[in-house]
């Protein structure tokens, strides 16, 4: 009965509180557009930001060492060429059987020295597979002027167009990475130029050697030792973030299970992307944090407008909310109309507003936002190259956050009118 009783009194709230907005349709619109505004702004630039890390993530997981990484445990800290997975191609295999649905490519990253007949240059050389996403991203923003990574040749190298300007070498020319081994000689190869490419990112133009996992193996072990089934890393690619924290567990388990060590002894150890790029997760901290301090001026126009409309409403009715609770109406009711009034006002203006946005975010997520004015493809952003054409992002976290907090920040200006308007006085009111 006293549910059925509240649904009723709760109906005529409602009704009320629709009836009390639009009295004034005008003062409720400009304010309704306020809110509209605001949260149309807020898609946008929260949109564009989300867009451009994403972009930006992805970009570093390519480029890097995926989404997950199973390497030596010290190698992240102090790699050096003979910190080794012994049997990584052996765990790749156990590991791609478990997680069908990932990429899991191994990588062989030496330190080595570059040396032509004309100049010497120290050089990270990543040896990979034909198929790893890196190549793909590497000469997504110009193609490789050359011939493609061949998993069979065990001399072809790409080099990045610095490095290649600074050893004077061009398609085709000789170059002699040399190795060095703690406590040992030194182990050179002889390598042809097969590709030169232009990634944009400073440190891998000038910097980085690419070449077939089977190119880089007279570099870990004398002619008599037995480098095929090494990997200095596997890089374990997902279809999506969202299956991360699955997958990591599952890889965690597979590899305590296979007593995976390392040249040096020590267990192997799996690594998210946050964990092997600080910094980067470090930038999107910072960054998300000036998109919302711009979030959080647009909320403060927000706040003055409801407050400025629903506390004129509340003056303006004084001597009818007096007459209310004169008839028996309670305080506690008065002010559930005033804060429906600001519920009602909040999601009609949210709901316009998210139509609106929607629109917004539709256009550029689809089209995405054109900067190539400001910014070139060459301009890098923590290690990877921003994109001069950014598209708008947003999960649907973001969309729930979004609107909760104008939601929120409504019904946290309707408190101070709603509590005055509770305590009005009858005996008051009725003089007024």
């Amino acid at each position: 009965m006293r549910i059925a009783t509240f649904r009723k009194v709760l109906v005529v709230v409602l009704i009320l509180a629709c009836r009390n907005l639009w009295r004034h349709p005008r003062r409720t619109l400009i304010t309704a557009s306020t809110i509209t505004i605001g949260l149309v702004m807020a898609i946008f630039f929260i949109g564009i930001g989300d867009g451009s890390h994403h972009a930006m993530v992805r970009q570093s997981i390519a480029l890097g060492q995926g989404h997950i990484t199973v390497q030596p445990a010290a190698y992240f800290s102090a790699p050096h060429n003979q910190l080794l997975l012994p049997d990584g191609l052996a765990l790749k295999r156990i590991l791609s059987a478990a997680v069908s649905s990932a990429t899991i490519v191994p990588r062989i990253e030496l330190q080595a020295l570059a040396s032509t007949a004309y100049q010497s240059e120290g050089v990270q050389v990543m040896g990979v597979t034909p198929e790893d996403p890196f190549l793909k991203e590497l000469t997504r923003h110009q193609p490789i002027d050359g011939e493609p990574i061949d998993s069979a040749d065990a001399q072809g190298v790409w080099l990045g167009t610095a490095l290649a300007q600074r050893l004077q070498v061009t398609l085709g020319g000789k170059v002699v990475m040399m190795a060095g081994r703690q406590g040992d000689a030194a182990l050179s190869h002889l390598v042809r130029v097969r590709g030169i490419f232009q990634a944009g990112i400073t440190e891998l133009d000038r910097y980085m050697m690419v070449s077939s996992l089977i190119a880089t193996h007279p570099l870990l072990a004398d002619p008599a030792e037995d480098a095929q089934g090494s990997a200095t890393r596997l890089a374990i690619f997902l279809p999506s973030d969202a299956d991360l924290a699955l997958a990591q567990e599952k890889i965690e388990s597979l590899v305590t299970a296979t007593g995976m060590q390392d040249t040096d002894g020590v267990s192997a150890v799996v690594m998210p992307w946050q964990e092997m790029m600080p910094d980067l997760v470090q930038f999107i901290a910072v960054d998300d944090a000036g998109n919302y301090v711009f979030l959080s001026l647009i909320m403060v126009l927000i706040v003055f407008g409801v407050v400025n409309t629903v506390l004129m409403s509340v003056l303006e009715r004084t001597r009818e909310f007096g007459l209310m609770v004169a008839l028996g109406l309670s305080p506690g009711l008065v002010w559930l109309l005033v804060i429906a009034e600001a519920l009602l006002l909040a999601g009609f203006a949210s709901a316009i507003g998210w139509c609106l946005g929607g629109l917004v975010y539709a256009w550029f997520a689809t089209q995405g936002l054109d900067l190539s004015g400001l910014i070139d493809s060459s301009t890098q952003v923590m290690g990877t190259v921003m994109d001069p054409i950014i598209y708008a992002h947003l999960s649907w976290a973001r969309v729930g956050q979004l609107t909760a907090i104008v939601v929120g920040m409504t019904l946290l200006s309707g408190l101070y009118p709603a509590v005055k308007a509770a305590r009005v006085s009858p005996l008051e009111a009725m003089r007024r």
